[in-house]
Order: structure tokens, then C-alpha cells, then sequence
């Protein structure tokens, strides 16, 4: 038996990740105007890590059904 992560894990955790950043990045948008910028800069990274993490699920996906 190995320690080692399966492909589903790996998909199921960073997909949660991406549902995680991708809600941090909503909560951004809704700001008052004074820290608007600030909140722009925020959002974009955290859609940017949302993104990032969906593309590993959607690979860790792929690795799954291939093995």
C-alpha cells in the first residue's frame, strides 16, 4: 500500500481549493469604493489561483481515467 495521493484525491482537493479561491475572489467584489482598488488586486490573484487549481483538478481528472 502506498503513502502516495491518488489522481482522484489530488482532483478533489484542488477543486475544492478552486471553489475556495474562486468564493475569496467573489467576496473582493463586493467592497465599498474606497478599497476598490485594493480589491481589484485581490480579486484578480485569487480568480488567478482559482483558475490555477481548476487546471490541476482538471488534469488529475484526466490522469484518472487514464489509469
Amino acid at each position: 500500500m502506498s503513502d502516495q495521493p491518488t489522481a482522484q484525491t489530488i482532483g478533489t482537493h484542488a477543486l475544492a481549493k478552486a471553489v475556495e479561491y474562486a468564493d475569496k475572489a467573489h467576496a473582493h467584489t463586493v467592497s465599498t469604493y474606497g478599497e476598490r482598488a485594493f480589491n481589484e488586486a485581490k480579486a484578480a490573484e485569487n480568480i488567478r489561483f482559482a483558475q490555477l487549481y481548476a487546471d490541476i483538478a482538471k488534469a488529475a481528472g484526466l490522469l484518472a481515467n487514464n489509469t
